[in-house]
């Protein structure tokens, strides 16, 4: 028996508005860090995808496609600091963030609470920014050993902040 699928109408499903608060970079950019001893990094950008992924199932395509989105950036010259952003439609748990040696792990863009109005950071204000707790990669599972990432849909990353209130933070 031969099923024809051709019948199938392609379906996009396109980033809410809310996930698109984490879609900031664009290809081939280039940032600047400086972190709380006053080194300032530069990381340029190495992978940038933005497409939709078609959902397959046992017999084929379903003619359903989800937006995906990634961004990796890595040190110019002899930095320490990595930084990806991986985003799926798809996924109710969709949004990975590693930035230097921490990981979110699986946020539910949908179920974020509601961002800070405006927070002023390194002496410029920012609006409507999103705290996001990152994990260890070192010590995961271990919990105990977080920062918070503050991110904002116009800059991105805005900052990392250490346990020890040392932090990171964009300058660009």
């Amino acid at each position: 028996m031969l099923i024809n699928f051709s019948c199938i109408k392609e379906v996009y499903f396109r980033f809410t508005e809310k996930q698109l608060v984490f879609v900031n970079y664009e290809k081939d950019q280039v940032l600047k860090f400086i972190d709380s001893s006053l080194n300032i990094q530069t990381i340029e950008q190495y992978q940038f995808r933005r497409d939709f992924r078609e959902e397959l199932w046992f017999y084929g395509g379903t003619g359903k496609f989800y937006e995906q989105y990634e961004v990796s950036f890595r040190p110019r010259g002899n930095g320490d600091l990595f930084f990806n952003i991986r985003l799926q439609r798809e996924l109710l748990c969709s949004l990975d963030i590693a930035f230097f040696t921490y990981s979110t792990r699986d946020v539910c863009i949908d179920s974020l609470p509601d961002p800070i109005t405006s927070i002023t950071i390194n002496g410029k204000t920012y609006t409507n920014v999103y705290l996001l707790k990152m994990y260890s990669d070192n010590n995961f599972p271990n919990t105990n050993d977080t920062a918070t990432l503050y991110h904002n849909k116009q800059f991105g990353v805005i900052q990392l902040l250490f346990p020890d209130r040392k932090k990171i933070v964009r300058i660009d």
